[in-house]
């Protein structure tokens, strides 16, 4: 996946087959504000799973990063390879 920047709907894709088949892993920072937001791991994947694609993003080195919402919560995650989900950061969307 090095280089390629999916769509909207491709990153939706590969972003549901992840998180269905795969790993989530959790940065320091992506821990920190899932506890001081009051999150769990569910709730990441559950917006993972069931949420659409605000934006993807290209970063450097041919990555790219994926913001995935609900109406309840906003999650970002950068897929690594064809396993692997690495979450960024997530919120709780304002009502």
């Amino acid at each position: 996946m090095d280089g390629f920047t999916p769509s909207g709907p491709q990153a939706r894709e590969i972003v549901r087959k992840i998180a269905s088949t795969g790993t989530i892993v959790l940065t320091r920072h992506g821990r920190m504000r899932l506890r001081e937001r009051n999150m769990t791991t569910q709730d990441v994947l559950n917006v993972l799973l069931g949420g659409y694609v605000v934006e993807v993003e290209p970063e450097v080195a041919g990555t790219y990063r994926v913001t995935v919402a609900t109406s309840r919560m906003t999650v970002v995650v950068v897929p690594r390879g064809e396993a692997e989900l690495v979450l960024v950061t997530a919120w709780r969307n304002e009502r």
